[in-house]
Formats: C-alpha cells, structure tokens, sequence
C-alpha cells in the first residue's frame, strides 16, 4: 500500500487518511473539493503560497459554498506538524 492509499487504516483504527493541501489556484481548488467530496479522506490542513489567501478558509478559495473549517497557512513547518498521511501538492512553482 502506498502511504497515500485513502483505505489505509490511520492511528486508532479509523479508516480516514489525513490529507494535506498545498496549493489552491486553479488545480488546487478542484483538489480541495474532491478531497471534501471523499468521506474516507479528512483535509488536515492546506499551504497557501500569498500572504492574500493566507488566514482564509479552505472552503472559501475552493468555490464552495460552505466552509471546511481550515484556514490558510503559509507556513509550511505548520501544515508538516499536522502530520498528515498524505500531501496533495498543487503548487506551480516559479521559475526565475
């Protein structure tokens, strides 16, 4: 199994896999919403790359209408102390 399979059994016997955002733009979004949509996948935390979206809710910057109860970090040391089992990075990274 691999560490992000969403069946594996998590500390405690529970069958949700805690699953980290990083990165909300085009992309991200939609996988906020599908990681939301899935009742065996529990979203931990998201990384936001802009001081803008940084303090908003994970709800809010995916386009749904209702909130997920995680605002935005922009601190990436925060969201890995969340110890998520698995990170869904979305993030464009730039180029110089």
């Amino acid at each position: 199994m691999s560490e992000c399979d969403p069946v594996m059994q998590g500390e405690g016997g529970s069958d949700e896999s805690a699953s980290g955002g990083v990165g909300t733009g085009n992309v991200g979004r939609h996988a906020l919403v599908g990681i939301d949509a899935r009742p065996d996948l529990e979203l931990v935390g998201v990384w936001v790359s802009s001081e803008a979206k940084a303090g908003r809710d994970a709800g809010e910057l995916a386009g749904l209408d209702r909130k997920l109860g995680w605002r935005q970090r922009n601190d990436v040391d925060a969201i890995l102390a969340l110890a998520p089992d698995c990170i869904v990075h979305t993030a464009w990274p730039t180029t110089g």
